[in-house]
């Protein structure tokens, strides 16, 4: 029930994000934010998808959840990869998409099973969109121009997803103590604390499509 729950609110809002996005589509500058538009049907689909096929067949859905990491985790990588202006970081960009494509292919394909989860994916998903974060920051205020970040529909998509990576870094980061010590023998924690990073992300996303089309001081 508790997951259930979870789910209604993070979908909510997902959702949310989602309309706000398809509104905005046509207004996305660049364009390569209308990327963001598809990863996000893609896990909304995928999430809803994964918990009816489990109700009904009483089988795993691991290989749902396999199949979103590619689109989810890829267009995340490739929307970094066209909107960076420094050559540099372009080139870093596209080479982290490349890489987690075929290191993707491979763990999947060669040698994992689509129908065991595979966590390791998301983890290098997840890394490598800090990196491109990361790079998009330092891109953005190291230029001379004065900029309104908060006006920014990128700067808001970044904000959400670097509170998510980051958070799940941390719970990864003591996993080993925290089953040690059995503090969340039910997944309870796991649950709450990914619900709260969903919370925080597509609350970000939300702000970044309504900035879609706003004058630069709004």
């Amino acid at each position: 029930m508790l997951l259930l729950f979870e789910m209604g609110i993070v979908s909510v809002l997902m959702l949310v994000a989602l309309v706000q996005s398809a509104l905005k589509y046509k207004q996305m500058e660049p364009r390569a934010l209308r990327l963001v538009t598809w990863t996000l049907l893609i896990a909304f689909v995928t999430q809803w998808a994964a918990y009816f096929y489990s109700k009904y067949t009483h089988k795993s859905n691991h290989f749902i959840f396999n199949l979103q990491i590619l689109p989810v985790y890829g267009g995340q990588l490739l929307l970094y990869a066209r909107i960076l202006s420094q050559r540099r970081f372009k080139l870093a960009a596209s080479v982290l998409f490349i890489a987690f494509v075929v290191t993707y292919l491979l763990r999947i394909f060669v040698f994992g099973s689509l129908t065991v989860f595979d966590s390791t994916s998301i983890t290098i998903g997840e890394f490598a969109t800090l990196c491109c974060c990361m790079f998009y920051l330092v891109e953005v205020l190291a230029t001379n121009n004065r900029l309104n970040l908060f006006a920014m529909p990128m700067f808001w998509i970044t904000t959400g997803l670097v509170v998510t990576v980051v958070g799940d870094f941390l719970y990864i980061a003591a996993f080993d103590y925290i089953l040690a010590h059995n503090m969340d023998p039910t997944g309870n924690i796991m649950g709450t604390i990914t619900t709260c990073l969903s919370v925080v992300e597509y609350t970000c996303f939300s702000i970044a499509f309504y900035k879609v089309g706003k004058p630069a001081a709004a």
